[in-house]
């Protein structure tokens, strides 16, 4: 028998993206003048690389990507008074003018994974809590380059295959393009490497080779209007 949620998927990403715009306003300080914003819940498939020394047998591992960002649109950076009250620390207000938009993560959602390893042999949660982004284009496509210090926890307890506990730490570089399908819809996808060190231990390996890390993704996003304090 096939669970509800499985055959209404879209209904059910609705539901986890009203969650989330809940808790975005709940954990945002009382303030006199709240900014509008988009809250941007995007969730899908990812599929990760480079996780050879936890599981010999397999090239690809399956997983899903979750993101959650605050944006704030160009119509609304325009306004000089919603320049105002964006916090100094995102951007000076002379670069604020001239952005196609400004994404915005605050604390609960920095804190949050935004990456999963969901193999068989292998699980693992992923975090990438600052980002700065070295490219940003709104037009034809909304397109950045991110460059993110990325943490990986990972475990594997396989049959016949090593037991590990260990995390990659690093610094990833994360190309992104997406689409705007619907006036509140957006597709589009993109690639991550990490390039860093593996920490911890794998049964039967004198040393873990595990360098780069690489995870490509497909992502359906959904913006929800709301007013909050950033």
């Amino acid at each position: 028998m096939t669970h509800p949620l499985a055959s209404r998927p879209l209904a059910t990403v609705r539901r986890l993206a009203s969650l989330l715009v809940a808790l975005a306003v709940l954990s945002s300080p009382a303030a006199a003048r709240k900014i509008p914003v988009l809250i941007d819940v995007g969730v899908g498939p990812a599929v990760w690389t480079g996780l050879g020394d936890l599981d010999a047998e397999r090239t690809l591992h399956p997983g899903v990507v979750l993101r959650v960002d605050a944006v704030v649109t160009r119509k609304q950076l325009k306004k000089k008074w919603v320049r105002k009250s964006i916090p100094q620390r995102y951007r000076g207000e002379t670069l604020l003018r001239h952005l196609p938009d400004l994404h915005v993560r605050q604390g609960w959602m920095m804190g949050a994974p935004d990456a999963f390893v969901l193999s068989p042999n292998v699980r693992g949660a992923s975090w990438a809590p600052l980002s700065l982004k070295l490219l940003h284009h709104a037009r034809p496509a909304h397109t950045s380059l991110n460059i993110q210090p990325r943490i990986t926890l990972l475990g594997a307890e396989g049959a016949g295959g090593p037991t590990a506990s260990l995390a990659h730490v690093g610094l990833a570089a994360n190309p992104d393009v997406h689409w705007k399908v619907a006036k509140r819809v957006w597709v589009g996808g993109g690639w991550e490497s990490s390039i860093g060190l593996p920490i911890g231990t794998v049964s039967g390996a004198s040393s873990v080779r595990m360098f780069h890390v690489g995870r490509a993704y497909g992502m359906l996003h959904l913006r929800i209007p709301v007013k909050i304090d950033i």
